[in-house]
């Protein structure tokens, strides 16, 4: 018991440094107010110098927070709020959450160890950020749209940047990011057309066109945009009609989808019925065939659809007889 002997259930103990066990301060008191069960056993539980109490009350981590009653400045994790903050008095410092509870040892000399650690979830560049109270900038990268968006959207924030192509910061580990919107379209919506996915990630002008089966036409997207963003595309109003409308003639599909067929004349023949005649679909012709008309190779073939009408009649005056 050596030099403690003198103190006893009655002894004032003045001077001496004890764990503060009853408050939870995390650190040793010198206030003579150590408890009875201390007094009994002072080479247990007396220490004549703060740095002996600490060493043999506060191992690892706390004893730095017992040799300073200000807190460690270390940082810990704030799962309320998801982020890590400092081991400090509560109010001193930026990045202080006030005391740790002096009976967890994990601290970390970084915020991104202890957004490493404790936080998985949230993704590290962003908790880190949060942690250190910084501007966040983004990576401005790419990952799916989870919420108002269909499609992929850029990782930084709308009103810091101005930029519509922004869909806010990653706060999720799960998320994926992606260094372009044609691979963030090819990995997360494959099911989609390509081309449109990717047009409405960039929010940039499709010159591409898509069929409207239902009412035999076609559209160019960056006039009339497609909403199923699945349907096929084609670069050229004639490709889209002869492949997607195939059950209509194609000079009938570009009309019916509003195409000037000016300067893409087929030079086929049809039935003009207003005159019993046939004429040709030609550059220049004052006389153009109808979305419902049969289109023929030769004027021959066309002049058997009207049998009644005599060879030398069937043409229209300036075409090649139907002999």
């Amino acid at each position: 018991m050596g030099g403690w002997a003198t103190l006893s259930a009655g002894g004032g103990g003045d001077g001496v440094f004890y764990p503060d066990w009853e408050s939870h301060t995390g650190t040793c008191l010198q206030d003579g107010n150590q408890p009875m069960y201390m007094q009994l056993e002072p080479d247990v539980w007396l220490h004549t110098d703060l740095t002996s109490c600490c060493e043999r009350n506060y191992p690892g981590w706390h004893f730095n927070k017992c040799l300073n009653k200000l807190g460690t400045g270390l940082w810990y994790v704030d799962y309320l709020h998801e982020t890590c903050v400092t081991d400090c008095e509560e109010g001193q410092g930026t990045f202080c959450g006030g005391h740790q509870n002096p009976h967890d040892d994990d601290l970390y000399s970084n915020p991104r160890s202890c957004c490493e650690s404790k936080l998985p979830w949230v993704f590290l560049d962003f908790c880190e950020a949060v942690s250190l109270k910084s501007n966040c900038q983004g990576t401005d990268r790419w990952y799916r749209g989870y919420q108002n968006s269909a499609v992929c959207v850029m990782d930084c924030d709308p009103v810091a940047t101005g930029l519509d192509t922004c869909g806010g910061y990653v706060e999720d580990d799960f998320i994926v990011l992606h260094n372009t919107p044609e691979e963030c379209c090819s990995t997360q919506y494959n099911w989609m057309t390509h081309e449109l996915c990717v047009a409405r990630s960039k929010l940039t002008n499709s010159n591409v066109y898509w069929p409207d089966k239902t009412n035999s036409k076609c559209f160019q997207d960056n006039e009339t945009p497609a909403l199923e963003l699945s349907v096929p595309v084609y670069t050229s109003m004639i490709d889209c009609c002869k492949e997607e409308i195939y059950w209509l003639p194609e000079h009938a599909c570009l009309i019916a989808s509003g195409e000037s067929i000016a300067g893409a004349a087929t030079n086929k023949f049809f039935v003009n019925w207003d005159h019993e005649q046939c004429a040709q679909d030609s550059e220049g012709s004052h006389t153009l065939p109808n979305v419902w008309d049969d289109l023929f190779d030769t004027i021959s073939e066309c002049c058997d659809r009207i049998p009644w009408v005599t060879r030398s009649d069937c043409p229209v005056a300036g075409l090649v007889s139907a002999e």
